[in-house]
């Protein structure tokens, strides 16, 4: 079991923020961006085998609750520069219908907005838009999908407006990039 604990520079005032149930660990640990609360994904042990994913909020005051994302998260976690809402990084399970997806979570519990094939997320810094990145899964685009793997997007934290910024071409294998802009 992983519990997460918080201590003074100095190493003095150490305590445990969490204590979780045997077998529970936690991954993609941040802290908002003025310092005051901490998000963090909580994988909960499985007697199938497959871990789920927990999203969590620790306030400054230790108090914790859990932040409604649908799919498996992964640990990546970006937080908007105003600390309201979170981009991360998951995916709705495995098989022929596997996404690779990005999820913009409200922190106020309100439903959080489902952005299809995307990973790697750059807020702006009003907070209003990402830059992401378009992926596909392991079985390749889905149908009708015309946007290369790779190609660079802005879309609004709400979802709308997506646009391609940036196409990328290279050699076959993918060993490396180059973009080329609209």
């Amino acid at each position: 079991t992983t519990d997460l604990w918080v201590m003074s520079i100095d190493g003095t005032d150490k305590h445990a923020l969490t204590s979780f149930e045997r077998g529970a660990h936690l991954r993609g640990i941040e802290w908002s961006p003025d310092g005051t609360r901490m998000l963090f994904v909580k994988n909960l042990p499985s007697t199938s085998g497959v871990e789920s994913a927990e999203l969590w909020l620790i306030e400054s005051d230790g108090s914790q609750r859990r932040i409604a994302v649908p799919g498996d998260l992964a640990s990546i976690i970006y937080w908007s520069p105003d600390g309201t809402r979170v981009a991360l990084y998951g995916s709705n399970g495995a098989g022929p219908d596997f996404s690779a997806d990005m999820y913009i979570a409200p922190l106020d519990g309100s439903a959080p907005v489902v952005i299809k094939d995307a990973r790697g997320a750059t807020w702006s810094a009003d907070g209003q838009s990402l830059a992401i990145t378009h992926t596909t899964g392991p079985n390749g685009p889905r149908e009708g999908d015309p946007t290369p793997p790779g190609t660079i997007e802005v879309v609004g934290f709400d979802g709308s407006g997506r646009h391609n910024v940036a196409t990328p071409t290279g050699d076959p294998d993918l060993s490396y990039y180059m973009w080329a802009a609209p």
